[in-house]
């Protein structure tokens, strides 16, 4: 099977510098050198000299500054998006060209991502087809009049500099958090029916999830997405009906560290513990599934899937009552970020439920379109 993406021809054959010394650096080195890509990683790149290293699995770590060969080669950018554009401006101004940005969500690292899973599957926590969209059967009208994906929108979106998706006729925009404003942005709103609307600052994009577990019982297949992050390409989603899978997902996020570690460094070690302590006591046979996603180093990130109804349901019955009670027991969190906990710990949770019902559902990985 070809997992040739457009980011990895680009790099075939190419000489590169990383810019970037931290895990997302170490993350894409490791991706480049165990998937074969037939590039030669020549050095990292820092902006200052700091508290960075001096050489990383035995490639030299230099500034900008230090660094004029690098301007006649690739560099990637392996940064947090909120750093990637003053970190470009700075190689554009030392006169680098050949620039490409790695950031965590953007299109590229998913395609290098995908390049090393199909080659380590072993890391996976569940069975998942990673058949190829170039061999998939176009989309069935009927499937498409049935399915309804819904796209998440706030008052708070970011303008992007991409040219919007235009939506496609099984996406359907709902504005999540309406309970909170007076303005409107969609015909489709979290606060009608019944609904968690209120609750949007702590759990984002899961009061559309909420709305569509409890408002559209007549979608045969229903899913969730975001105004930034779209299934981008329809034949996946006709994919799931011609070959009877339940959930589509997307290519799982991979830091490299454990996932118990990731959620403990970027988030809370104690909400982490809340949550394994829920789960004894309202589904206790999850826990080895909770551990097991917990020691691995892969999970399906974004609260992003598409899943038939019965199963789509079924997650939901099972997931906010969870959410719920780790709520109860941990209450409001000062900082604005960490308070959208609820939505952090679901990310993590598909992956249990998916892990959990391995012998009961079929996967398959679809792709996604992030919008910078």
């Amino acid at each position: 099977m070809n997992y040739l993406t457009d980011i990895v021809r680009r790099l075939e054959e190419s000489k590169v510098y990383i810019y970037g010394a931290g895990l997302m650096g170490r993350a894409l080195l490791k991706c480049i050198r165990e998937t074969g890509i037939k590039c030669e990683v020549l050095g990292f790149l820092v902006g200052e000299r700091g508290n960075n290293p001096y050489e990383i699995e035995g490639i030299p770590v230099n500034t900008v500054g230090e660094s004029q060969e690098a301007k006649a080669c690739t560099v990637l950018i392996a940064l947090h998006e909120k750093h990637m554009n003053s970190a470009k401006d700075t190689l554009i101004t030392k006169g680098f060209e050949d620039i490409y940005s790695i950031s965590f969500d953007c299109d590229e690292w998913s395609d290098i991502r995908l390049c090393w899973l199909a080659q380590h599957k072993e890391v996976l926590p569940f069975d998942i087809d990673f058949a190829d969209t170039t061999e998939r059967l176009p989309n069935k009208k009927s499937f498409v009049e049935h399915t309804s994906v819904y796209v998440a929108r706030s008052i708070y979106d970011k303008t992007t500099n991409d040219i919007v998706q235009e939506i496609q006729p099984y996406e359907k925009y709902i504005q999540v958090g309406k309970a909170l404003t007076d303005e409107r942005l969609c015909e489709i709103t979290d606060d009608k029916g019944e609904n968690i609307s209120s609750k949007n600052r702590r759990y984002c994009e899961l009061t559309a999830l909420y709305w569509a577990w409890k408002n559209d019982d007549f979608s045969e297949y229903k899913g969730l997405s975001h105004y930034r992050r779209r299934f981008c390409q329809a034949d996946d989603i006709g994919y799931m009906e011609d070959n009877g899978y339940d959930f589509a997902l997307t290519v799982p996020i991979t830091n490299f560290d454990t996932v118990r570690e990731q959620f403990g460094r970027d988030h809370s070690e104690v909400i982490w513990n809340t949550t394994q302590d829920v789960i004894g006591e309202i589904c206790p046979d999850y826990l080895s599934d909770l551990d097991a996603i917990g020691v691995g180093i892969v999970y399906f990130g974004y609260n992003m899937f598409i899943a038939r109804k019965e199963a789509f349901n079924d997650y939901c019955d099972w997931l906010f009552p969870i959410l719920f009670e780790v709520e109860k027991r941990i209450g409001e969190i000062d900082d604005n970020y960490q308070n959208r906990y609820a939505g952090f710990v679901a990310e993590r949770l598909l992956s249990v439920y998916l892990r959990h019902n391995r012998d009961k559902y079929k996967v398959i990985l679809a792709s996604k379109h992030f919008s910078i």
